[in-house]
């Protein structure tokens, strides 16, 4: 066995130290590149249809926070009373102030108070126009 062990530790340290003999290597190498360049290259439809999805759901992502933004709420909602604004004592009246003391901290819980009061009211008119159409 150790015979045998020392036999193949000489065929690897031979093999390990002789460098290979080529008669022409830049027509190998001119043939190794042909080969790699003849494969079929692979068609990557599948970015070209998930950029082109992602593109038009921005879009269409874009357009309903400008309609959100934009244009007047639902139109049986403009015909009806809105309650009275309940304003706190720390707020100042009117509108957003535009005083150097009234920063983004400030504004945002009021315009989120807001926006919940107005999505109550939204909430309130589909619910009586949707009981209005079972009737």
């Amino acid at each position: 066995m150790k015979q045998e062990d020392k036999q193949y530790e000489e065929w690897l340290t031979t093999l390990r130290n002789t460098s290979p003999v080529l008669q022409q290597p830049e027509e190998l190498t001119d043939a190794i590149m042909g080969r790699i360049h003849s494969l079929p290259k692979k068609n990557k439809w599948y970015l070209l249809w998930g950029s082109w999805i992602s593109g038009v759901a921005a879009i269409f992502l874009l357009l309903f926070l400008a309609w959100e933004t934009e244009f007047p709420p639902l139109p049986g909602m403009a015909n009806q009373d809105k309650p009275p604004m309940v304003r706190h004592p720390n707020e100042p009246s009117g509108l957003l102030s535009h005083t150097a003391d009234y920063n983004l901290t400030k504004k945002s819980p009021q315009l989120f108070r807001q926006r919940q009061e107005e999505n109550l009211r939204r909430m309130d008119v589909i619910k009586k126009q949707f009981e209005s159409t079972l009737k």
